[in-house]
């Protein structure tokens, strides 16, 4: 009797853990963790099936999962800097081409970006001085919360 009821207890066990499981894990004082961070991906970059940045592990619903955050602020880093080598260098060229407004509220994106950045949403971008601030702004507007420091997003971005 008392190995059936143990075998229970496990199994209700194994029940909630697997429930568990699925919750997305919790940040400071119970902010809920984005799908974004989540998965190391704070810019939410689409899954490249070819080509993929470096630490790329997984498609999750479609976006790349990284294998640590680093890796996926460096993915970030370059998908941006890929843009402004194509001569988009302006948070407007920039989050229309990221967030189409197909998929997305662009324009809103583009006014929380550049107001958290401090800039005109048609005004040039300083390359490579604004590319911290243009991710953390990014990384905002994705998840709801950033809790990067600039420190780290310019070393992740120089790895």
């Amino acid at each position: 009797m008392k190995n059936d009821t143990l075998l229970v207890v496990a199994g209700l066990l194994g029940v909630a853990a697997y429930i568990m499981a699925d919750e997305p894990a919790s940040a400071d004082e119970g902010t809920t963790v984005s799908n974004g961070f989540g998965i190391n991906n704070p810019l939410n970059i689409r899954y490249l099936a070819s080509n993929a940045f470096r630490g790329q592990i997984g498609n999750h619903g479609g976006y790349g999962q990284y294998d640590t955050l680093n890796n996926g602020v460096r993915a970030a880093g370059l998908e941006l800097t890929s843009y402004i080598n194509r001569g988009l260098t302006t948070v407007t060229q920039i989050v229309s081409t990221w967030a189409p407004s197909s998929e997305n509220d662009t324009a809103s994106y583009i006014s929380d970006v550049s107001s958290r950045m401090g800039v005109a949403a048609t005004e040039p971008l300083a390359w490579p001085q604004d590319e911290v601030p243009l991710i953390q702004a990014m990384a905002y507007h994705e998840n709801g919360y950033n809790n990067m420091s600039d420190d780290f997003v310019a070393g992740a971005i120089a790895s």
